[in-house]
């Protein structure tokens, strides 16, 4: 927007979003042919438009959720500031500081093999910082693991481009994805995460049976069956459960 929304306040954008805030019952309105989804307008600032921007909306919920953030409708709000962030960004710009400054006060104290190994120390520690910044913030992927009797997959989240329109995919891999590689070695799934997608609580002909939005297999997968999602996905239904149920931890 080219000015703000109203004159008390700086918010000059608007997030349009399923109301994610309420029950499910209230999101969609069944009626005979037609169904309608109810949106949620969120007034954001400039800096939070930014974040939807480069992050994807996905992102952006997410971040809502993780902060219990509650006061999205408050026109005289704060801006969200993830300081976890702030704080790993300054702590990679203090860490070099410190270790010159270190290494300029204690070079005569010191012989050179203990600056040496200092210095192996400290650059081991940013290396680990830096890493854990871009699959934390920059490179998002999260993973979930659903299991019936012993047998297991691991459904991964992770956006494939940056931009408010950014899609979130998901993809079914199988056994468990512990780390980041693994993700690029092993075959896989592929659904778009639309809205979300269901598993079945039980296994057909030893396959699970996944429904979601444009599937597609790459590669050879034995124990997983994917299909088009052919209606709106019911979170209540006995038979199957939604991906968002499942327990996501970021993906090292």
């Amino acid at each position: 927007m080219p000015r703000s929304i109203v004159d008390s306040t700086k918010m000059d954008a608007l997030y349009v979003s399923a109301p994610f805030y309420f029950d499910d019952d209230f999101q969609v309105c069944y009626d005979g042919h037609y169904n309608t989804v109810f949106a949620l307008l969120v007034p954001l600032y400039k800096q939070e438009a930014g974040l939807v921007e480069k992050k994807g909306w996905n992102a952006f919920e997410q971040f809502l959720l993780d902060n219990e953030v509650g006061n999205l409708s408050d026109m005289n709000r704060k801006p969200f500031v993830n300081n976890l962030v702030i704080f790993s960004f300054l702590l990679l710009m203090l860490i070099p500081i410190f270790f010159v400054v270190y290494g300029i006060y204690h070079k005569i104290c010191y012989r050179k093999i203990c600056i040496l190994r200092t210095s192996f120390t400290l650059l081991v520690v940013i290396l680990c910082s830096m890493y854990y910044i871009y699959c934390r913030y920059l490179d998002q992927q999260k993973v979930a693991y659903y299991c019936i009797d012993e047998q297991c997959i691991s459904i991964v989240h992770l956006y494939k481009d940056y931009g408010i329109n950014s899609p979130t995919y998901a993809r079914i891999y199988a056994g468990k994805i512990l780390f980041r590689f693994q993700v690029r070695a092993k075959n896989y799934a592929e659904l778009l995460m639309e809205d979300d997608i269901s598993i079945s609580k039980k296994i057909l002909g030893n396959k699970f049976i996944i429904y979601g939005s444009l599937p597609v297999i790459y590669g050879n997968v034995d124990n997983i069956e994917v299909k088009e999602a052919t209606g709106y996905i019911d979170r209540a239904s006995t038979d199957y459960i939604v991906s968002r149920n499942l327990k996501f931890r970021h993906l090292y």
